[in-house]
């Protein structure tokens, strides 16, 4: 190998170890403002934290409507940083379950979102990302090309109430396929 090849060799791992030590450097730099920017995210949604019953209604497709009864319990982990929610929803008719979930919802303060992810009961699990619009958390799950869903839940007199739409033409129309309004019936212990 030449010499002048050499020296370039050597120059590039050592500004490959500069840089990977000045990002490591970096992430760390300040973990308690990581983490207060995170408790700050998570307090817009801490309302959530307890146990909700009501009811909604699913739109399978366009027309067939689904009522369901539903129950959200949401318990807040590692001071407020985590929440897990899990939603279970009976047919209004049937009683038969339509739905079952889990969910772990934290934030990313570096991406500026919120991130959110989800087991179901048919065994699927999904890694979604969402973000606050004004009092509203809003979150999409991923879906195949050419087709969007999100979800926008509020709080509405007190109520949680959630809407589902769906966009087949990238987002410019949407089309609202589920809705669900709950009362909270206690509030979840601290689990901290």
């Amino acid at each position: 190998m030449r010499p002048t090849c050499t020296r370039w060799l050597v120059a590039l791992a050592f500004l490959g170890v500069l840089l990977a030590s000045s990002s490591v450097a970096h992430a760390t730099e300040s973990p308690r403002a990581q983490v207060a920017a995170q408790h700050e995210a998570m307090q817009k949604v801490a309302w959530l934290v307890g146990s909700w019953h009501g009811e909604g209604w699913i739109e399978y497709q366009p027309g067939e409507r689904m009522s369901f009864r539903s129950t959200e319990t949401v318990g807040s982990y590692l001071d407020g940083l985590v929440l897990v929610i899990e939603g279970l929803h009976h047919d209004a008719a049937s009683g038969d379950v339509i739905h079952h979930a889990i969910g772990m919802l934290s934030s990313d303060p570096q991406a500026d979102l919120l991130r959110f992810r989800t087991h179901l009961s048919n065994g699927r699990a999904a890694d979604s990302t969402g973000h606050l619009e004004g009092d509203a958390f809003v979150w999409s799950p991923p879906t195949p090309p050419g087709v969007a869903i999100r979800y926008t839940i509020r709080r509405d007199a007190g109520d949680w109430f959630e809407i589902g739409e769906m966009s087949r033409d990238g987002g410019s129309t949407w089309r609202q396929t589920f809705e669900m309004r709950l009362q909270r019936t206690t509030e979840a212990p601290s689990t901290d």
